[in-house]
């Protein structure tokens, strides 16, 4: 009866455990990676124009926001003359208006320097043999990791890649 056992125990072994194991073997390893894309903008010389743009889109939103955000209290509040809610309507539009024309600009400026930061990542990825490249700021935004190890941080690597 004991050899009974130990002939089902190895033959569900060799039957199932070693094909399992074979498939394994011939299955790559994963490797994950993550990139700092700020980090990454701002060390690559060619990003500049982008850079300066994006700041200077920032500044005037804000500062658009800004004026539209006291002249909506004093709307709210009814202490608003006629030409300020005029005012608040006519800086509404210019505000949605500069807000769509500096995103297709950024746009436009990312698409520029993207392939060669793209590039840049691919290759420093494939020479470390990564599967997986993330970024790291869109992950720390999205929660998507909660721990990454320095270990697999390319950004340096990247941006040696980029000079």
């Amino acid at each position: 009866m004991r050899h009974l056992v130990v002939l089902a125990a190895l033959a569900t072994l060799l039957g199932l455990g070693l094909p399992a194991l074979v498939t394994a073997q011939q299955t790559p390893q994963s490797s994950v990676a993550y990139v700092d894309s700020e980090a990454v903008l701002a060390a690559f010389p060619a990003a500049k124009p982008y850079l300066d743009a994006r700041r200077a889109g920032t500044e005037e939103m804000n500062r658009l926001g800004h004026e539209l955000q006291v002249l909506a209290q004093r709307i709210q509040t009814g202490a608003a003359t006629a030409q300020q809610r005029q005012q608040y309507d006519i800086l509404s539009q210019t505000f949605q208006r500069r807000q769509e024309q500096i995103r297709v600009d950024l746009r436009r400026r990312l698409e520029e320097i993207s392939p060669r930061i793209d590039q840049a990542i691919s290759a420093v990825a494939r020479q470390r043999g990564h599967t997986l490249v993330l970024d790291a700021i869109v992950a720390q935004q999205t929660g998507l990791i909660l721990y990454a190890s320095d270990s697999i941080d390319i950004t340096k690597a990247v941006i040696d890649a980029l000079k």
